[in-house]
Protein backbone atom coordinates (compact mmCIF):
# COMPACT_ATOMS: atom_id res chain seq x y z
CA UNK A 1 0.00 0.00 0.00
CA UNK A 2 1.43 3.39 -1.02
CA UNK A 3 1.39 6.07 1.68
CA UNK A 4 1.97 9.78 1.31
CA UNK A 5 1.50 13.09 3.08
CA UNK A 6 0.87 16.32 1.17
CA UNK A 7 2.42 19.27 2.96
CA UNK A 8 0.14 21.94 1.54
CA UNK A 9 1.58 25.42 1.20
CA UNK A 10 -1.05 27.82 -0.05
CA UNK A 11 0.47 29.95 -2.76
CA UNK A 12 -1.89 31.85 -5.09
CA UNK A 13 -2.01 30.67 -8.67
CA UNK A 14 -3.37 32.68 -11.58
CA UNK A 15 -3.51 31.70 -15.20
CA UNK A 16 -1.94 33.16 -18.27
CA UNK A 17 -2.65 36.77 -19.12
CA UNK A 18 -4.16 37.44 -15.69
CA UNK A 19 -3.32 40.75 -14.06
CA UNK A 20 -2.64 38.82 -10.86
CA UNK A 21 -0.29 36.22 -12.39
CA UNK A 22 2.37 35.09 -9.93
CA UNK A 23 6.10 35.35 -10.57
CA UNK A 24 6.36 31.80 -11.92
CA UNK A 25 3.62 32.39 -14.48
CA UNK A 26 4.93 35.83 -15.42
CA UNK A 27 8.36 34.40 -16.24
CA UNK A 28 6.81 31.75 -18.50
CA UNK A 29 4.47 34.28 -20.15
CA UNK A 30 7.37 36.64 -20.87
CA UNK A 31 9.41 33.78 -22.33
CA UNK A 32 6.48 32.88 -24.58
CA UNK A 33 6.15 36.50 -25.74
CA UNK A 34 9.80 36.60 -26.77
CA UNK A 35 9.43 33.42 -28.80
CA UNK A 36 6.24 34.70 -30.45
CA UNK A 37 7.98 37.86 -31.60
CA UNK A 38 10.61 35.73 -33.34
CA UNK A 39 7.86 33.61 -34.85
CA UNK A 40 6.10 36.68 -36.25
CA UNK A 41 9.36 37.76 -37.87
CA UNK A 42 10.26 34.27 -39.12
CA UNK A 43 7.06 33.05 -40.78
CA UNK A 44 4.81 34.63 -43.37
CA UNK A 45 1.03 34.29 -43.48
CA UNK A 46 1.15 31.29 -45.81
CA UNK A 47 3.58 29.45 -43.53
CA UNK A 48 1.43 30.19 -40.48
CA UNK A 49 -1.46 28.33 -42.11
CA UNK A 50 0.21 25.02 -41.28
CA UNK A 51 3.36 25.00 -39.21
CA UNK A 52 4.98 21.55 -39.43
CA UNK A 53 5.59 19.63 -36.23
CA UNK A 54 8.93 20.49 -34.62
CA UNK A 55 9.29 23.73 -36.60
CA UNK A 56 9.08 25.90 -33.48
CA UNK A 57 11.25 23.57 -31.42
CA UNK A 58 14.00 24.14 -33.99
CA UNK A 59 13.81 27.89 -33.32
CA UNK A 60 14.43 27.51 -29.58
CA UNK A 61 17.88 28.08 -28.14
CA UNK A 62 19.29 25.81 -25.45
CA UNK A 63 18.31 28.13 -22.58
CA UNK A 64 14.71 28.40 -23.81
CA UNK A 65 14.46 24.63 -24.11
CA UNK A 66 15.85 24.18 -20.62
CA UNK A 67 13.34 26.59 -19.11
CA UNK A 68 10.37 25.18 -21.03
CA UNK A 69 11.37 21.68 -19.91
CA UNK A 70 11.88 22.53 -16.21
CA UNK A 71 10.09 25.66 -15.01
CA UNK A 72 6.46 24.84 -15.73
CA UNK A 73 5.71 22.53 -12.77
CA UNK A 74 7.76 21.85 -9.64
CA UNK A 75 7.24 19.95 -6.39
CA UNK A 76 9.36 17.95 -3.98
CA UNK A 77 9.17 14.28 -3.00
CA UNK A 78 10.69 12.88 0.17
CA UNK A 79 12.07 9.63 -1.28
CA UNK A 80 13.30 7.97 -4.45
CA UNK A 81 10.78 6.54 -6.88
CA UNK A 82 9.37 6.43 -10.38
CA UNK A 83 7.49 9.27 -12.03
CA UNK A 84 4.81 8.45 -14.61
CA UNK A 85 3.63 11.11 -17.07
CA UNK A 86 0.38 10.04 -18.76
CA UNK A 87 0.27 11.82 -22.10
CA UNK A 88 -2.75 12.48 -24.37
CA UNK A 89 -2.31 10.10 -27.30
CA UNK A 90 -3.52 12.73 -29.76
CA UNK A 91 -0.24 14.60 -29.27
CA UNK A 92 1.91 11.63 -30.29
CA UNK A 93 2.15 12.61 -33.96
CA UNK A 94 3.38 16.09 -33.01
CA UNK A 95 5.85 14.55 -30.53
CA UNK A 96 4.76 17.03 -27.91
CA UNK A 97 5.87 18.05 -25.40
CA UNK A 98 9.40 17.83 -26.74
CA UNK A 99 10.98 17.14 -23.33
CA UNK A 100 8.92 13.98 -22.84
CA UNK A 101 10.65 12.38 -25.83
CA UNK A 102 14.14 12.84 -24.40
CA UNK A 103 16.13 9.67 -23.55
CA UNK A 104 15.56 10.17 -19.81
CA UNK A 105 11.89 9.17 -20.28
CA UNK A 106 10.85 5.67 -21.31
CA UNK A 107 7.57 4.92 -23.02
CA UNK A 108 5.54 2.17 -21.34
CA UNK A 109 2.53 0.05 -22.28
CA UNK A 110 0.50 1.52 -19.41
CA UNK A 111 -2.56 3.59 -20.33
CA UNK A 112 -5.42 5.31 -18.57
CA UNK A 113 -8.69 6.85 -19.72
CA UNK A 114 -10.25 10.14 -18.70
CA UNK A 115 -12.83 12.35 -20.42
CA UNK A 116 -13.21 9.68 -23.14
CA UNK A 117 -9.53 10.17 -24.02
CA UNK A 118 -6.64 7.69 -23.83
CA UNK A 119 -3.31 8.58 -22.19
CA UNK A 120 -0.07 6.60 -22.47
CA UNK A 121 2.50 6.59 -19.66
CA UNK A 122 6.14 7.67 -19.96
CA UNK A 123 8.26 6.94 -16.92
CA UNK A 124 11.45 8.27 -15.35
CA UNK A 125 13.31 7.19 -12.22
CA UNK A 126 13.77 10.14 -9.84
CA UNK A 127 15.64 10.81 -6.64
CA UNK A 128 14.22 12.38 -3.51
CA UNK A 129 14.12 16.15 -3.79
CA UNK A 130 12.80 18.62 -6.33
CA UNK A 131 10.92 17.36 -9.39
CA UNK A 132 10.91 19.77 -12.35
CA UNK A 133 8.58 19.18 -15.28
CA UNK A 134 8.03 20.98 -18.54
CA UNK A 135 5.15 22.59 -20.39
CA UNK A 136 2.04 20.68 -21.42
CA UNK A 137 2.90 21.30 -25.08
CA UNK A 138 3.69 24.21 -27.35
CA UNK A 139 0.01 24.37 -28.21
CA UNK A 140 -3.10 24.79 -26.07
CA UNK A 141 -5.29 21.99 -27.35
CA UNK A 142 -5.49 18.39 -26.13
CA UNK A 143 -5.79 17.34 -22.53
CA UNK A 144 -3.13 18.21 -19.98
CA UNK A 145 -0.76 15.44 -19.00
CA UNK A 146 -1.41 13.53 -15.74
CA UNK A 147 1.31 12.91 -13.15
CA UNK A 148 1.64 9.80 -10.92
CA UNK A 149 4.45 9.05 -8.44
CA UNK A 150 5.40 5.60 -7.13
CA UNK A 151 7.85 5.49 -4.20
CA UNK A 152 10.53 2.81 -4.17
CA UNK A 153 9.73 2.08 -0.53
CA UNK A 154 5.97 1.68 -0.28
CA UNK A 155 6.11 0.88 3.41
CA UNK A 156 7.13 4.38 4.44
CA UNK A 157 5.23 7.63 4.08
CA UNK A 158 6.03 9.85 1.10
CA UNK A 159 5.80 13.59 1.54
CA UNK A 160 4.74 15.72 -1.44
CA UNK A 161 5.67 19.38 -1.00
CA UNK A 162 4.64 22.09 -3.49
CA UNK A 163 7.36 24.51 -4.51
CA UNK A 164 6.39 28.15 -4.01
CA UNK A 165 4.34 29.49 -6.92
CA UNK A 166 3.08 26.06 -8.04
CA UNK A 167 -0.32 24.65 -7.12
CA UNK A 168 -0.24 20.86 -6.74
CA UNK A 169 -2.06 18.42 -4.44
CA UNK A 170 -1.60 14.70 -3.73
CA UNK A 171 -4.40 12.11 -3.66
CA UNK A 172 -4.64 8.34 -4.16
CA UNK A 173 -4.42 7.21 -7.77
CA UNK A 174 -7.70 5.30 -7.96
CA UNK A 175 -10.69 5.02 -10.26
CA UNK A 176 -12.85 8.11 -10.00
CA UNK A 177 -10.04 10.38 -8.79
CA UNK A 178 -9.81 13.84 -10.36
CA UNK A 179 -6.47 14.36 -12.14
CA UNK A 180 -6.88 18.15 -12.36
CA UNK A 181 -7.71 20.61 -9.60
CA UNK A 182 -9.76 22.93 -11.78
CA UNK A 183 -12.01 20.41 -13.53
CA UNK A 184 -14.53 17.79 -12.42
CA UNK A 185 -13.19 15.19 -14.87
CA UNK A 186 -12.59 11.78 -13.28
CA UNK A 187 -10.34 8.83 -14.12
CA UNK A 188 -12.42 6.22 -15.95
CA UNK A 189 -9.78 3.51 -16.24
CA UNK A 190 -6.30 3.12 -14.68
CA UNK A 191 -3.51 0.50 -14.74
CA UNK A 192 -4.08 -2.01 -11.97
CA UNK A 193 -0.35 -2.11 -11.23
CA UNK A 194 -0.42 1.55 -10.16
CA UNK A 195 -3.61 1.43 -8.11
CA UNK A 196 -3.25 3.53 -4.94
CA UNK A 197 -0.03 5.18 -6.08
CA UNK A 198 0.19 8.97 -5.62
CA UNK A 199 -1.69 11.14 -8.10
CA UNK A 200 -0.21 14.63 -8.32
CA UNK A 201 -3.18 16.87 -9.10
CA UNK A 202 -2.46 20.09 -10.98
CA UNK A 203 -4.18 22.95 -12.78
CA UNK A 204 -5.06 21.89 -16.33
CA UNK A 205 -5.68 25.47 -17.47
CA UNK A 206 -1.99 26.26 -17.03
CA UNK A 207 -1.50 24.70 -20.47
CA UNK A 208 -2.52 28.11 -21.82
CA UNK A 209 0.66 29.67 -20.44
CA UNK A 210 2.62 28.49 -23.47
CA UNK A 211 0.65 28.61 -26.71
CA UNK A 212 2.89 28.86 -29.75
CA UNK A 213 1.73 26.61 -32.59
CA UNK A 214 -1.89 27.68 -32.19
CA UNK A 215 -1.30 31.26 -31.09
CA UNK A 216 -1.24 32.94 -34.50
CA UNK A 217 -3.99 32.49 -37.07
CA UNK A 218 -4.68 33.34 -40.69
CA UNK A 219 -8.12 34.47 -41.77
CA UNK A 220 -9.48 33.17 -45.05
CA UNK A 221 -11.73 36.24 -45.25
CA UNK A 222 -9.72 39.44 -44.65
CA UNK A 223 -11.59 42.74 -44.56
CA UNK A 224 -11.92 44.93 -47.67
CA UNK A 225 -12.69 48.59 -48.17
CA UNK A 226 -16.35 47.80 -48.88
CA UNK A 227 -18.75 46.70 -46.12
CA UNK A 228 -19.15 42.98 -45.44
CA UNK A 229 -20.21 40.70 -42.57
CA UNK A 230 -23.49 42.61 -42.36
CA UNK A 231 -25.88 41.13 -39.81
CA UNK A 232 -28.71 42.15 -37.50
CA UNK A 233 -29.06 41.57 -33.76
CA UNK A 234 -32.11 42.05 -31.57
CA UNK A 235 -32.69 45.02 -29.32
CA UNK A 236 -34.83 44.97 -26.19
CA UNK A 237 -37.77 46.04 -28.34
CA UNK A 238 -37.28 44.74 -31.91
CA UNK A 239 -40.73 45.95 -32.89
CA UNK A 240 -39.39 49.53 -32.94
CA UNK A 241 -35.56 49.17 -32.95
CA UNK A 242 -32.86 47.03 -34.55
CA UNK A 243 -29.08 46.72 -34.35
CA UNK A 244 -27.20 46.49 -37.65
CA UNK A 245 -23.44 45.87 -37.77
CA UNK A 246 -20.76 45.32 -40.41
CA UNK A 247 -17.00 45.38 -41.05
CA UNK A 248 -14.50 47.20 -43.28
CA UNK A 249 -10.74 47.39 -43.60
CA UNK A 250 -8.80 50.31 -42.11
CA UNK A 251 -9.08 52.12 -45.43
CA UNK A 252 -12.77 52.82 -44.69
CA UNK A 253 -13.08 54.32 -41.20
CA UNK A 254 -16.33 56.21 -41.88
CA UNK A 255 -19.49 54.49 -43.04
CA UNK A 256 -23.20 55.25 -42.96
CA UNK A 257 -26.57 53.57 -43.35
CA UNK A 258 -29.86 54.75 -44.77
CA UNK A 259 -33.22 53.06 -44.23
CA UNK A 260 -36.82 53.39 -45.38
CA UNK A 261 -40.07 51.50 -45.37
CA UNK A 262 -40.16 49.24 -48.42
CA UNK A 263 -43.05 51.11 -50.04
CA UNK A 264 -41.71 54.56 -49.23
CA UNK A 265 -39.13 56.86 -50.84
CA UNK A 266 -38.28 58.71 -47.63
CA UNK A 267 -34.90 57.58 -46.29
CA UNK A 268 -33.51 58.26 -42.84
CA UNK A 269 -29.72 58.44 -42.49
CA UNK A 270 -27.50 57.12 -39.68
CA UNK A 271 -23.76 57.65 -39.26
CA UNK A 272 -22.20 54.42 -37.97
CA UNK A 273 -20.46 54.04 -34.64
CA UNK A 274 -17.04 52.81 -35.72
CA UNK A 275 -14.31 51.17 -33.68
CA UNK A 276 -10.89 49.93 -34.71
CA UNK A 277 -10.41 46.34 -33.55
CA UNK A 278 -6.84 45.07 -33.28
CA UNK A 279 -6.09 41.37 -33.26
CA UNK A 280 -3.22 39.84 -31.31
CA UNK A 281 -3.55 36.63 -33.24
CA UNK A 282 -4.50 37.17 -36.89
CA UNK A 283 -1.33 37.79 -38.89
CA UNK A 284 -2.87 38.74 -42.25
CA UNK A 285 -5.65 41.06 -40.98
CA UNK A 286 -4.28 42.63 -37.83
CA UNK A 287 -6.77 45.52 -37.60
CA UNK A 288 -10.27 46.17 -38.95
CA UNK A 289 -13.13 48.56 -38.34
CA UNK A 290 -16.35 47.26 -36.80
CA UNK A 291 -19.34 49.52 -37.49
CA UNK A 292 -22.80 49.50 -35.95
CA UNK A 293 -26.04 51.45 -35.98
CA UNK A 294 -29.02 51.24 -33.66
CA UNK A 295 -31.97 52.04 -35.90
CA UNK A 296 -34.79 53.54 -33.82
CA UNK A 297 -38.36 54.83 -34.30
CA UNK A 298 -39.42 51.89 -36.44
CA UNK A 299 -42.99 50.71 -36.87
CA UNK A 300 -44.07 47.25 -35.64
CA UNK A 301 -44.56 44.45 -38.17
CA UNK A 302 -43.17 46.59 -41.00
CA UNK A 303 -40.68 45.69 -43.72
CA UNK A 304 -37.71 48.03 -44.08
CA UNK A 305 -35.08 48.33 -46.77
CA UNK A 306 -31.62 49.55 -45.82
CA UNK A 307 -28.36 50.34 -47.61
CA UNK A 308 -24.76 50.79 -46.42
CA UNK A 309 -21.86 52.68 -47.93
CA UNK A 310 -18.46 54.07 -47.17
CA UNK A 311 -19.06 57.78 -46.57
CA UNK A 312 -19.47 59.81 -49.77
CA UNK A 313 -19.27 56.64 -51.85
CA UNK A 314 -21.85 54.58 -53.68
CA UNK A 315 -24.43 52.58 -51.74
CA UNK A 316 -22.75 49.17 -51.90
CA UNK A 317 -24.92 46.89 -49.76
CA UNK A 318 -28.67 46.49 -49.69
CA UNK A 319 -31.02 44.25 -47.73
CA UNK A 320 -34.32 44.28 -45.85
CA UNK A 321 -35.87 43.05 -42.62
CA UNK A 322 -39.23 43.02 -40.89
CA UNK A 323 -39.74 44.33 -37.37
CA UNK A 324 -41.48 42.30 -34.69
CA UNK A 325 -45.27 42.51 -34.45
CA UNK A 326 -46.83 43.75 -31.24
CA UNK A 327 -48.75 40.48 -30.97
CA UNK A 328 -49.55 37.34 -32.95
CA UNK A 329 -47.86 34.16 -34.15
CA UNK A 330 -44.26 33.97 -35.36
CA UNK A 331 -41.54 31.43 -36.18
CA UNK A 332 -37.91 31.42 -35.11
CA UNK A 333 -34.84 29.19 -35.56
CA UNK A 334 -32.69 27.82 -32.75
CA UNK A 335 -29.15 26.47 -33.19
CA UNK A 336 -26.86 24.68 -30.79
CA UNK A 337 -23.07 24.94 -31.05
CA UNK A 338 -21.57 25.72 -34.44
CA UNK A 339 -18.08 26.19 -32.96
CA UNK A 340 -16.17 24.44 -35.75
CA UNK A 341 -17.06 22.94 -39.09
CA UNK A 342 -18.43 26.15 -40.59
CA UNK A 343 -18.69 24.46 -44.00
CA UNK A 344 -20.92 21.81 -42.45
CA UNK A 345 -23.05 24.53 -40.83
CA UNK A 346 -23.48 26.16 -44.22
CA UNK A 347 -24.31 22.80 -45.81
CA UNK A 348 -26.95 22.21 -43.12
CA UNK A 349 -28.57 25.54 -43.98
CA UNK A 350 -28.30 25.22 -47.75
CA UNK A 351 -29.46 21.61 -47.99
CA UNK A 352 -32.54 22.38 -45.88
CA UNK A 353 -33.39 25.67 -47.53
CA UNK A 354 -36.34 24.35 -49.51
CA UNK A 355 -38.09 23.14 -46.36
CA UNK A 356 -37.13 26.02 -44.07
CA UNK A 357 -39.67 28.75 -43.39
CA UNK A 358 -38.02 32.15 -43.12
CA UNK A 359 -37.83 32.93 -39.41
CA UNK A 360 -38.53 36.17 -37.60
CA UNK A 361 -35.14 35.79 -35.88
CA UNK A 362 -32.54 33.14 -34.98
CA UNK A 363 -31.30 32.02 -31.58
CA UNK A 364 -27.78 30.66 -31.05
CA UNK A 365 -27.24 28.88 -27.73
CA UNK A 366 -23.55 29.77 -27.41
CA UNK A 367 -20.27 28.55 -28.92
CA UNK A 368 -20.89 30.17 -32.27
CA UNK A 369 -17.11 29.90 -32.72
CA UNK A 370 -14.30 27.87 -31.21
CA UNK A 371 -12.06 30.74 -30.09
CA UNK A 372 -14.11 33.81 -29.28
CA UNK A 373 -11.08 36.09 -29.09
CA UNK A 374 -9.69 34.98 -32.46
CA UNK A 375 -11.00 37.22 -35.23
CA UNK A 376 -10.42 34.56 -37.90
CA UNK A 377 -13.04 32.35 -36.21
CA UNK A 378 -15.61 35.15 -36.35
CA UNK A 379 -14.66 35.75 -39.99
CA UNK A 380 -15.38 32.10 -40.80
CA UNK A 381 -18.69 32.08 -38.93
CA UNK A 382 -19.89 35.39 -40.36
CA UNK A 383 -18.85 34.39 -43.86
CA UNK A 384 -21.65 31.82 -43.59
CA UNK A 385 -24.15 33.75 -41.49
CA UNK A 386 -23.95 37.01 -43.49
CA UNK A 387 -25.93 35.27 -46.23
CA UNK A 388 -28.85 35.12 -43.79
CA UNK A 389 -28.04 37.61 -41.06
CA UNK A 390 -28.63 40.72 -43.13
CA UNK A 391 -32.38 40.06 -42.96
CA UNK A 392 -32.74 37.70 -39.97
CA UNK A 393 -31.89 39.21 -36.56
CA UNK A 394 -29.69 37.09 -34.29
CA UNK A 395 -30.13 36.54 -30.53
CA UNK A 396 -27.05 34.70 -29.21
CA UNK A 397 -26.07 33.43 -25.77
CA UNK A 398 -22.49 33.41 -24.50
CA UNK A 399 -20.86 29.97 -24.49
CA UNK A 400 -17.60 28.90 -22.90
CA UNK A 401 -15.80 29.17 -26.26
CA UNK A 402 -16.83 32.80 -26.75
CA UNK A 403 -14.35 33.78 -24.02
CA UNK A 404 -11.44 31.57 -25.14
CA UNK A 405 -8.47 31.52 -25.05
CA UNK A 406 -7.98 34.23 -22.40
CA UNK A 407 -11.33 34.34 -20.54
CA UNK A 408 -12.12 37.76 -22.01
CA UNK A 409 -15.42 38.96 -23.48
CA UNK A 410 -13.95 41.83 -25.50
CA UNK A 411 -14.09 40.62 -29.10
CA UNK A 412 -17.58 39.14 -28.71
CA UNK A 413 -18.78 42.55 -27.51
CA UNK A 414 -16.94 44.30 -30.35
CA UNK A 415 -18.37 42.06 -33.05
CA UNK A 416 -22.03 42.50 -32.10
CA UNK A 417 -24.35 44.77 -30.15
CA UNK A 418 -27.01 43.34 -27.87
CA UNK A 419 -29.48 44.69 -25.29
CA UNK A 420 -27.83 46.20 -22.22
CA UNK A 421 -30.54 45.31 -19.72
CA UNK A 422 -28.75 42.55 -17.80
CA UNK A 423 -27.58 42.52 -14.16
CA UNK A 424 -25.55 45.52 -13.01
CA UNK A 425 -22.83 43.30 -11.53
CA UNK A 426 -22.08 41.82 -14.94
CA UNK A 427 -20.45 43.22 -18.07
CA UNK A 428 -23.19 44.50 -20.39
CA UNK A 429 -24.58 42.25 -23.14
CA UNK A 430 -23.60 38.96 -21.48
CA UNK A 431 -27.18 38.48 -20.24
CA UNK A 432 -30.24 40.26 -21.59
CA UNK A 433 -33.92 39.98 -22.39
CA UNK A 434 -36.03 41.00 -25.36
CA UNK A 435 -39.68 40.78 -26.27
CA UNK A 436 -40.98 39.47 -29.60
CA UNK A 437 -44.73 39.90 -30.08
CA UNK A 438 -46.39 38.42 -26.98
CA UNK A 439 -43.35 36.37 -25.89
CA UNK A 440 -40.38 37.07 -23.63
CA UNK A 441 -36.89 35.71 -24.36
CA UNK A 442 -34.20 35.68 -21.67
CA UNK A 443 -30.58 34.94 -22.58
CA UNK A 444 -28.09 34.01 -19.85
CA UNK A 445 -24.32 33.56 -19.62
CA UNK A 446 -23.88 30.21 -17.89
CA UNK A 447 -20.10 30.57 -17.46
CA UNK A 448 -20.66 32.27 -14.07
CA UNK A 449 -23.45 33.76 -11.98
CA UNK A 450 -22.40 37.43 -11.61
CA UNK A 451 -25.79 38.44 -10.23
CA UNK A 452 -27.79 36.65 -12.94
CA UNK A 453 -29.80 34.45 -10.59
CA UNK A 454 -31.41 37.38 -8.77
CA UNK A 455 -31.75 39.28 -12.04
CA UNK A 456 -33.45 36.28 -13.68
CA UNK A 457 -35.93 35.98 -10.82
CA UNK A 458 -36.68 39.71 -10.91
CA UNK A 459 -37.09 39.73 -14.69
CA UNK A 460 -39.43 36.73 -14.76
CA UNK A 461 -41.44 38.10 -11.85
CA UNK A 462 -41.81 41.51 -13.48
CA UNK A 463 -42.57 40.31 -17.02
CA UNK A 464 -44.62 37.16 -16.40
CA UNK A 465 -48.00 38.92 -16.29
CA UNK A 466 -47.33 40.93 -19.45
CA UNK A 467 -46.47 38.11 -21.87
CA UNK A 468 -48.16 34.96 -23.07
CA UNK A 469 -45.07 32.69 -23.18
CA UNK A 470 -41.48 32.75 -21.94
CA UNK A 471 -38.39 31.16 -23.51
CA UNK A 472 -34.83 31.09 -22.21
CA UNK A 473 -31.34 30.46 -23.60
CA UNK A 474 -28.30 29.18 -21.69
CA UNK A 475 -25.28 27.41 -23.10
CA UNK A 476 -24.71 24.75 -20.41
CA UNK A 477 -27.39 22.11 -19.89
CA UNK A 478 -29.70 21.75 -16.91
CA UNK A 479 -30.23 18.17 -18.14
CA UNK A 480 -27.00 17.15 -19.78
CA UNK A 481 -26.42 14.75 -22.63
CA UNK A 482 -22.73 13.93 -22.28
CA UNK A 483 -21.74 11.45 -19.54
CA UNK A 484 -20.40 12.90 -16.30
CA UNK A 485 -21.42 16.50 -16.83
CA UNK A 486 -23.29 18.55 -14.25
CA UNK A 487 -23.62 22.33 -13.94
CA UNK A 488 -24.85 23.40 -10.52
CA UNK A 489 -25.49 27.02 -11.51
CA UNK A 490 -27.92 25.97 -14.21
CA UNK A 491 -29.43 22.92 -12.51
CA UNK A 492 -29.70 24.17 -8.94
CA UNK A 493 -30.22 27.93 -9.28
CA UNK A 494 -31.82 28.63 -12.65
CA UNK A 495 -33.87 25.50 -13.24
CA UNK A 496 -36.17 26.13 -10.22
CA UNK A 497 -36.84 29.65 -11.49
CA UNK A 498 -37.54 28.52 -15.05
CA UNK A 499 -40.04 25.95 -13.83
CA UNK A 500 -41.61 28.11 -11.13
CA UNK A 501 -42.35 30.90 -13.60
CA UNK A 502 -43.54 28.54 -16.30
CA UNK A 503 -40.81 29.00 -18.91
CA UNK A 504 -41.93 26.98 -21.93
CA UNK A 505 -38.61 26.00 -23.49
CA UNK A 506 -34.96 26.28 -22.45
CA UNK A 507 -32.57 26.19 -25.42
CA UNK A 508 -29.05 24.92 -24.70
CA UNK A 509 -25.89 23.59 -26.34
CA UNK A 510 -22.42 22.59 -25.10
CA UNK A 511 -22.83 18.78 -25.23
CA UNK A 512 -22.54 18.43 -29.03
CA UNK A 513 -25.45 16.01 -29.32
CA UNK A 514 -29.25 16.20 -29.33
CA UNK A 515 -31.46 15.69 -26.28
CA UNK A 516 -35.01 16.79 -25.55
CA UNK A 517 -36.21 16.32 -22.00
CA UNK A 518 -39.53 15.13 -20.71
CA UNK A 519 -41.40 18.26 -19.51
CA UNK A 520 -40.09 19.13 -16.05
CA UNK A 521 -42.47 20.72 -13.56
CA UNK A 522 -41.66 21.83 -10.03
CA UNK A 523 -44.88 23.72 -9.45
CA UNK A 524 -46.58 24.30 -12.79
CA UNK A 525 -48.81 21.87 -14.67
CA UNK A 526 -47.45 22.28 -18.18
CA UNK A 527 -43.77 21.82 -17.41
CA UNK A 528 -40.60 23.16 -18.98
CA UNK A 529 -38.92 21.41 -21.91
CA UNK A 530 -35.11 21.46 -22.07
CA UNK A 531 -33.35 20.90 -25.39
CA UNK A 532 -29.66 20.44 -26.20
CA UNK A 533 -28.67 20.68 -29.86
CA UNK A 534 -25.62 21.10 -32.08
CA UNK A 535 -25.17 22.68 -35.51
CA UNK A 536 -21.52 22.07 -36.46
CA UNK A 537 -19.29 19.08 -37.14
CA UNK A 538 -18.17 18.29 -33.57
CA UNK A 539 -20.02 15.52 -31.75
CA UNK A 540 -19.74 13.92 -28.31
CA UNK A 541 -20.94 10.56 -27.02
CA UNK A 542 -24.24 10.48 -25.20
CA UNK A 543 -25.39 8.60 -22.12
CA UNK A 544 -28.88 7.18 -21.61
CA UNK A 545 -30.94 9.39 -19.32
CA UNK A 546 -34.33 8.74 -17.74
CA UNK A 547 -35.22 12.41 -18.30
CA UNK A 548 -34.76 12.18 -22.09
CA UNK A 549 -37.88 12.09 -24.23
CA UNK A 550 -35.80 11.89 -27.41
CA UNK A 551 -32.04 11.87 -27.99
CA UNK A 552 -29.35 11.01 -30.53
CA UNK A 553 -25.83 12.04 -31.48
CA UNK A 554 -23.67 12.61 -34.59
CA UNK A 555 -26.38 14.68 -36.29
CA UNK A 556 -26.42 18.47 -36.67
CA UNK A 557 -29.87 20.05 -36.58
CA UNK A 558 -31.88 23.22 -37.06
CA UNK A 559 -34.77 23.73 -34.67
CA UNK A 560 -37.86 25.49 -36.04
CA UNK A 561 -40.28 26.81 -33.41
CA UNK A 562 -43.64 28.38 -34.23
CA UNK A 563 -45.30 30.26 -31.39
CA UNK A 564 -49.04 30.82 -31.33
CA UNK A 565 -50.20 32.89 -28.35
CA UNK A 566 -53.86 32.38 -29.25
CA UNK A 567 -53.85 28.77 -28.06
CA UNK A 568 -50.86 29.07 -25.70
CA UNK A 569 -48.73 26.52 -27.61
CA UNK A 570 -45.62 26.28 -29.67
CA UNK A 571 -44.94 23.79 -32.45
CA UNK A 572 -41.41 22.43 -32.65
CA UNK A 573 -39.47 20.60 -35.35
CA UNK A 574 -35.82 19.59 -35.46
CA UNK A 575 -34.49 18.92 -38.94
CA UNK A 576 -31.18 17.56 -40.15
CA UNK A 577 -29.46 17.93 -43.50
CA UNK A 578 -31.77 17.91 -46.51
CA UNK A 579 -34.72 18.90 -44.35
CA UNK A 580 -35.24 15.50 -42.71
CA UNK A 581 -37.42 15.81 -39.60
CA UNK A 582 -35.67 14.07 -36.68
CA UNK A 583 -37.89 15.30 -33.83
CA UNK A 584 -41.23 17.08 -33.50
CA UNK A 585 -43.71 17.89 -30.77
CA UNK A 586 -46.28 20.46 -29.68
CA UNK A 587 -46.21 21.95 -26.21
Amino acid sequence: MYRYILILLLFPLSFALSQDANDVDVRIIELSKDIRERMRASFNAQEFRKLPAQSIEKMLNDEEKRRLANEYLQFEVSQDGTLYIFHDNRLLDEREPFWLFEPSFERTELTLEAYQKTFTAYKQDVSAGRISLGVHALRTYREHYIVVFVADDDTSTTQIVPVEGYDVRATPFILGAQPWLDRSVKLDNIPETLNNATLIQLQSQRRKLVSLYDYFNVTEYPAKSSPDQVFLTVTESPSTEMYIQWRTSLSSPNTELRIKEVNSEAYRYFKANSKQIDSLYTVNDKSVFRHSVKVTDLKPNTQYQYQIRVSQGNWEYENSFTTAPESGAFTFWYFGDVQEGFDDFEDLLLSSQATLPKPAFAIFAGDLVSMGNHSDDWDAFLNVWQKYGGSIPMAPAVGNHEILPNKRFDLYADVMRLPENGPQQQQAERAYWFKWADSLFVSLDSNSDDGQTQWLENTLLEKREHVSQIFSIAHHGAFTSRPGRYYSLVSEKWRPLWEHFGVELVMQGHDHAYLRSIPQALDNDKGTVYVIATAGSKFYPQAKHAYAAHSFTDIATIQIITVDPNDDTFKYRAISKNGIVVDAFTH
